[in-house]
Order: structure tokens, then C-alpha cells, then sequence
């Protein structure tokens, strides 16, 4: 009568779809978390302002590292498509950014785009930044390969983002905590992601955690797997719902001697809402724009 995980698992199909990605291999809870990990790596075009930490700002670059750094900022702050910066590899619904997952931060490739291709060539250095609604932050540049393997677990990029907009950190601050047990360095991080262990980081004697997320025992999200659940239990207790109702008008015919209804409903998608409709009458039973606001938007 009812199955509305397995609606939402051809929903999921389709949007992939249109996206022009290959869809994970997996059930419906694999295809909805591996779409949110999606949406975070791939910038939505969005027109923002760029603010650039004083720390990069008083850097030396050469020129053509400039120039790309000028050229990404433009394409920031005029809404344009910042996704040919990405490696290839990110539009892999179940390609990893552990960096992205721990501490929130976005990289890029500092390369200049080629007609015809895709993506940029990559390159020797990365720009680092964050990014909300209306803006986006440029932490730092540094090199693709340091000698130790931390370019992705460099703690330096969180206190710069505090020295510049402490607010940014504010929300994940845990109170009344005011240094780890033990000194912790880049590589302790990046050992610490590997394993696929949630850690907390200490800047200037104030204790942060879970900034992107965090990171789960597979080494993906905390945040898509807690999003794909809620989702989940929504869907359970509308179909709970819609049984309930469907139970109290048979009981109610029974008793009356009137025939039975068998309804058939199913979760569809149109107009940026999603709808439940019973499939026997094409009528609307239930609508909900919010479940579509936190799938897509």
C-alpha cells in the first residue's frame, strides 16, 4: 500500500540524473547520504562577497598564482560556477573529503580553466577557504604536497579563520573546556581521520569539535548520516499516519456494511514540493515543501 523510502530511492535515481553523475551503488539510505556529501563538496553558483584573511593577504604569491587567485574570486563575487577548480574525483557522490568533514574547509586548485576541459589541470598549490549563504572566507594558500602528508590537517588554517572571523568557530566551541590532555599535531589529525575517529582541536586555549560535521567509523559525515535519518523516521511516520487513517475508515465501512478501500499512495515530487498522492483518485493527501528544502536546497 505503501513504501515511501522506496519512492524517495527513484527520486534520488532521477536527480542524479538530471545532474548528469552515476549514482552510488547502495539502497535509498546510501543514495539520499551520498547526495548530501555531493551537495557539500560542489558549490552552488551563488553571487557572494569574498573576504580575504589578512593572512593571505600579506602573502607572497607568484603572478600566475595571483592571477588564478583574482580569477576564483571573480567568479565568487559575480555567482559564477567555481566547480572546474575541484579535483575530478569530486563529483564522485562517494568520493571523501575528510578535511571538509572535520574542520569545514573547502580547497581548490589554484590553476587557470582551459577551453574545453572540464576541470583545471592540478596544480602545486591549493587555496583554502570556507563558505555560508551570502559569503565566502579565502583562509590561505598553501602547497598541494608537504613533506609530511598534513596539507589537508594544517591547524594553522583554523586559527587564521579565528584570528579573522572568530565567529565563524563560535557555534562549535565547547564551553568550559580550555585545552586537550595532550598537545596535538597536524599529524596526529590527519592519523586521527584515517582511523576514522571524530577529534576536537584547541586554538589558542579554547576547544572546538565537530566544525564540518564529523567524521563517522566508515570515514563519511556525521552530519549526512544524521540528515538521512531524520529524513527516514519523517517517511516512516507519514506512511504510520496515512496506515492509521487508512485503518479507522475500514473499520469504519466494516461496521457500516459498506465495501472496502484498498488506497495505494506514493511520495512524488513537483513544483520544488513533495506531495503524497493516492495513486487510485490522483488525490493530494499530504504535502510537505520543508522535506524538499532539506534534500535540495
Amino acid at each position: 500500500m505503501v513504501d515511501f523510502v522506496k519512492d524517495l530511492s527513484e527520486i534520488m535515481l532521477q536527480a542524479y540524473k538530471e545532474k548528469g553523475i552515476n549514482p552510488p551503488n547502495g539502497d535509498a539510505h546510501t543514495l539520499l547520504s551520498r547526495f548530501f556529501n555531493l551537495k557539500d563538496k560542489i558549490i552552488e553558483p551563488k553571487i557572494r562577497n569574498v573576504k580575504v584573511s589578512k593572512e593571505l593577504s600579506g602573502g607572497v604569491l607568484d603572478d600566475y598564482y595571483k592571477q588564478c587567485l583574482h580569477h576564483i574570486k571573480n567568479r565568487f563575487k559575480n555567482g559564477k560556477d567555481v566547480s572546474i577548480f575541484l579535483s575530478k574525483k569530486s563529483i564522485k557522490p562517494s568520493q571523501k573529503d575528510l578535511l571538509l568533514y572535520d574542520w569545514g574547509i573547502h580547497h581548490l586548485h589554484l590553476s587557470m580553466p582551459k577551453k574545453g576541459k572540464k576541470f583545471v589541470e592540478r596544480s602545486d598549490y591549493l587555496l583554502f577557504f570556507m563558505i555560508d549563504n551570502n559569503n565566502v572566507y579565502f583562509i590561505d594558500v598553501t602547497k598541494h604536497k608537504l613533506p609530511d602528508g598534513t596539507e589537508f590537517s594544517q591547524q594553522e588554517l583554523l586559527r587564521i579563520v579565528k584570528n579573522n572571523w572568530p565567529y565563524l568557530l563560535e557555534p562549535y566551541k565547547l564551553k568550559g573546556a580550555f585545552s586537550l590532555e595532550r598537545e596535538m599535531s597536524d599529524k596526529d589529525y590527519s592519523e586521527l581521520r584515517k582511523s576514522g575517529s571524530a577529534s576536537l582541536i584547541e586554538i589558542d586555549e579554547e576547544v572546538y569539535g565537530l566544525i564540518g560535521g564529523g567524521i563517522t567509523t566508515a570515514r563519511t559525515n556525521i552530519n549526512h548520516t544524521t540528515k538521512t535519518d531524520h529524513i527516514f523516521r519523517t517517511l516512516r511516520d507519514m506512511e504510520g499516519t496515512l496506515k492509521e487513517n487508512h485503518k479507522n475508515m475500514s473499520d469504519f465501512l466494516f461496521q457500516n456494511g459498506f465495501k472496502q478501500i484498498n488506497p495505494s499512495f506514493r511520495l512524488i515530487v513537483e513544483d520544488e514540493t513533495f506531495y503524497v498522492i493516492n495513486e487510485n483518485t490522483k488525490v493530494i493527501v499530504l504535502e510537505s515543501k520543508s522535506l524538499f528544502e532539506t534534500i535540495f536546497r
